[in-house]
């Protein structure tokens, strides 16, 4: 006899019990440089990547980082940067660069039958970039142009206003313009490659299904190199806690960054203090969103993230509004962040967070790529192999009066550094 589904009951929320943490001992070396290895030998795919400590806040010259990391794959060794293209789209692989303010990285994700052809192209980028001149000039003014479109747009201009104006003269500060392109060349994106693309200093990431193959033949591939320091000093970090309205004319929105110092991973706040994120602007269901975008309706979408560097961390809100519900939205702010200082969060609001943490973090777990992103995570941060679990335990252990004192300890606006671009300040409501 078929049994009906009862649809008028909500199914009983179960909670997360384990978490499957890959080992943080690497699996092998490669002249030097750990290798990292999250296996599972029935995916037909694998991901190679490699992790060096060339983000923005090694460059010496605004944009030289983003400039090199994209110049990888126009053309390295014996290949072309048509060469390269053509033989990735042949394979159907996907070989990409990335760059963040701590790290870049260069990926390979192909099928692991195709590894032998991929590979010798994968470590030609990373360690023979030719950094052609035509190709280069062509980047530059692609680049150029694209940034001066992305400046005239609210949201960028308040990033670097905020980013200013919170990172003072440390090396996450973020100061860049179209002519600064004009004064990169190609002897800089070779010295800066010299200098932060070191394997001695990389971290060797291998996830999916024949790993061991992809281990012999980047043995028989990557060259040794020289060490380096893995990353320069902070530099003077002292946010300003003011208010700064930059004007644009003719804006019909205003773009709104409020930032405060946030706390590391290993705090023992930091799991309340991550919850507490979460309820203020951390999901769709928060009451950033409830307030300011379903019962306001100033705006779309707003959040607020807490943001892990390898040597800060810091809070932002963001959203873009209408240009008149600008002084509004920052009332609402701070009526949102006060009413988590002073008020109780609800029992049942609480367990919903906590719940959807735990959901998101089984999620983040799910599949050997994620793990694999995960363990470059715990690395940089110098998480210990059950954090995740402890996290996990006190995520649940976490009640109203946790959140009460993080957010009156942590979530001061007196400490808020707040950008905002638009046309005007006023409001009509």
């Amino acid at each position: 006899m078929k049994r009906e589904m009862d649809r008028t009951t909500a199914p009983a929320i179960e909670k997360v019990k384990e978490l499957s943490v890959p080992s943080l001992e690497p699996r092998d070396q490669i002249n030097g440089t750990p290798v990292f290895v999250v296996e599972d030998e029935a995916e037909e795919l694998n991901k190679i990547e490699v992790v060096f400590p060339a983000g923005s806040g090694e460059e010496l010259k605004p944009l030289l980082a983003t400039a090199t990391s994209s110049m990888l794959t126009e053309g390295a060794g014996e290949y072309s940067a048509n060469q390269i293209s053509e033989l990735k789209d042949y394979y159907g692989a996907k070989i990409q660069t990335g760059v963040g303010k701590d790290l870049a990285s260069v990926t390979l994700v192909c099928l692991k039958s195709n590894l032998e052809e991929l590979i010798p192209i994968f470590v030609a980028i990373i360690q023979k970039p030719a950094f052609p001149e035509k190709e280069f000039e062509s980047y530059k003014r692609r680049t150029k142009a694209s940034l001066k479109v992305n400046l005239e747009k609210v949201e960028i201009i308040c990033r670097l206003v905020f980013s200013e104006l919170f990172f003072g003269d440390s090396k996450y500060a973020e100061r860049f313009a179209p002519e600064d392109f004009d004064k990169i060349d190609q002897t800089d994106l070779e010295a800066f490659h010299n200098e932060n693309y070191r394997l001695k200093d990389a971290r060797i990431f291998i996830s999916g299904g024949d790993v061991n193959k992809a281990i012999a033949l980047l043995k028989q591939a990557l060259k040794a190199g020289e060490g380096n320091v893995f990353s320069k000093a902070v530099g003077n970090f002292s946010p300003k806690q003011e208010v700064k309205f930059v004007r644009k004319d003719g804006a019909l929105q205003s773009a709104i960054r409020v930032g405060f110092p946030a706390i590391a991973r290993h705090n023992e706040d930091y799991p309340a203090f991550y919850i507490a994120n979460t309820i203020l602007g951390g999901y769709f269901g928060s009451r950033l969103m409830q307030n300011i975008r379903e019962d306001k309706g100033y705006t779309y979408g707003i959040g607020s993230s807490i943001n892990q560097l390898k040597d800060l961390a810091y809070v932002v809100i963001s959203t873009q509004v209408g240009a008149k519900h600008t002084d509004a939205t920052l009332k609402e702010i701070h009526y949102e962040v006060n009413r988590l200082r002073n008020e109780s969060v609800p029992v049942e609001e609480l367990e919903l967070v906590k719940n959807y943490t735990a959901g998101g973090l089984l999620r983040s777990f799910d599949g050997t790529f994620s793990q694999a992103s995960l363990l470059n995570t715990m690395l940089m941060h110098g998480l210990s192999q059950s954090y995740y679990e402890q996290f996990l335990k006190k995520i649940y252990a976490i009640s109203p009066a946790d959140i009460l004192m993080v957010a009156q300890k942590y979530f001061d606006p007196e400490k808020f550094t707040i950008a905002i671009v638009g046309e005007g300040f006023s409001d009509n409501d």
